[in-house]
């Protein structure tokens, strides 16, 4: 069963649906954005949050805003305080949150995180893992061959990507039914391999991205590491790696083309910063980027428009996150 969600998510921040703000985490506080104006809002959380340090926010159905802390999922609905959903253990370091919402999935309200699990099949490598609606606890998505996937995004018309080794992956999410073990299962293949691995003494420098999305025509990804830290973007590959029938799963010539397209329409829209709250959307057909800056002794909001280059629209005085 293919994972069909309508809405775009991402772990560090989110547009509202008209592209007028920004919902983001800076620090351990959540706030937001105005993009006209430039100006930013803490939202105040309440002490039922205590200590948690808040790691992912996500968009959920209309009005709802999910948050992932350290310990647990909690979601806001309609501007109200946070609720406890559930706890997140046994995972170790759960991160990068989604939620299933659309109406006709066999999966809608699944709650996914990427995280490791103590004593499982993978170790402490970060992988998907699900809620279902009613169960006690996360069960794994199973994943082979790959030490670790995580940061799932998924786009607007329901293609899925995610990260892996540092690179960007597309594939799908199938629920198993009466697998005991697993509660789905992860498939997909690397379509764009953005990672930047060097051994040069005098540069030193590594990267991979930490994070993907998408918006119109274009796929754009987060890179971090030793010295690198950029965002690029490159044209979407037309078609899905996988197809919803399990033989039109496209083949070795047809994976390694997908990848040579995506490399030879990099653009490299920024380098050099330590960015955070990371998200896109389209407006009236264009994309536009949003993405926080830390410099010097303050943090710059940044956006982009379509084409254009990378402007300071405000700032908030806080520098750390």
């Amino acid at each position: 069963m293919v994972l069909p969600v309508f809405q775009s998510t991402a772990a560090q921040g989110f547009f509202s649906r008209d592209g007028k703000t920004v919902t983001l985490i800076h620090g351990n506080k959540l706030g937001q954005v105005d993009i006209a104006s430039g100006q930013y809002q803490p939202i105040p959380l309440p002490g039922e949050l205590g200590d948690a340090y808040i790691v992912s926010v996500a968009t959920g159905a209309p009005g709802e805003t999910w948050l992932l802390t350290n310990e647990a999922v909690w979601v806001m609905k309609d501007g109200a305080d946070p609720q406890q959903v559930c706890s997140t253990a046994p995972l170790e370091g759960p991160h990068d949150l989604f939620v299933i919402t659309q109406a006709d999935s066999p999966m809608k309200d699944w709650i996914v995180v990427s995280a490791g699990k103590t004593g499982g099949y993978h170790g402490t490598n970060p992988t998907f893992h699900a809620r279902k609606p009613g169960d006690e606890s996360f069960g794994s998505i199973f994943c082979r061959r790959v030490q670790a996937a995580e940061a799932g995004y998924v786009a607007a018309d329901g293609r899925f990507f995610f990260t892996s080794a540092g690179d960007v992956w597309e594939g799908r999410i199938e629920a198993t039914p009466g697998d005991q073990e697993n509660l789905a299962e992860l498939l997909g293949a690397r379509i764009a391999p953005l990672a930047m691995r060097d051994t040069d003494a005098s540069y030193g420098g590594l990267g991979g991205v930490e994070q993907v999305a998408t918006a119109g025509r274009w796929l754009y990804a987060k890179l971090r590491g030793r010295h690198v830290a950029a965002i690029v973007r490159t044209q979407l590959p037309p078609k899905p790696n996988y197809e919803a029938v399990t033989v039109n799963r496209r083949g070795m010539q047809q994976k390694y083309q997908s990848m040579q397209q995506s490399l030879s329409k990099v653009e490299i829209l920024t380098v050099g910063d330590d960015m955070a709250g990371f998200c896109v959307c389209e407006v009236k057909g264009k994309p536009r980027l949003f993405y926080a800056a830390r410099i010097h002794d303050q943090t710059n909001l940044m956006l982009v428009d379509g084409s254009g280059a990378p402007r300071v629209i405000g700032h908030i005085d806080e520098p750390h996150w």
